[in-house]
């Protein structure tokens, strides 16, 4: 997301209400420092500005849980990416294993026993 800057010029302090929708995760910064953006009473996000001049710039960066969701869901990606191609080949391989534990062969040495010949 595009961080939204901006300059201000005010003759006390005060509050800079943002046209961003707050939601947990964002970072702001005002006279090169850090500042806590906060919820307006409209929803938005606000952050505190003093008196004079002052670069401030607010940015998303996002929550931990968001984050680790990010990496976990890329990798689950890519092992699948990487995993589907084989996909065929483990298929065939448990399917062979699975024929050969399911297959009796039948020792040469044993006797066959002979059926009795029944008379008419």
């Amino acid at each position: 997301m595009t961080p939204y800057r901006v300059h201000v010029r005010t003759a006390r302090g005060g509050w800079l209400e943002t046209p961003r929708i707050f939601i947990p995760g964002y970072r702001g910064r005002v006279a090169g420092r850090p500042s806590l953006p906060e919820r307006s009473p409209d929803g938005l996000v606000m952050l505190p500005v003093p008196s004079g001049e002052s670069d401030v710039e607010l940015s998303y960066e996002g929550t931990p849980i968001l984050l680790a969701s990010f990496w976990i869901s890329l990798l689950a990606w890519g092992a699948a990416l990487v995993c589907w191609p084989r996909r065929h080949w483990l298929e065939n391989a448990i399917r062979a294993h699975l024929l050969s534990a399911l297959t009796v062969e039948k020792p040469a040495d044993l006797p066959v026993a002979a059926c009795p010949a029944q008379d008419p």
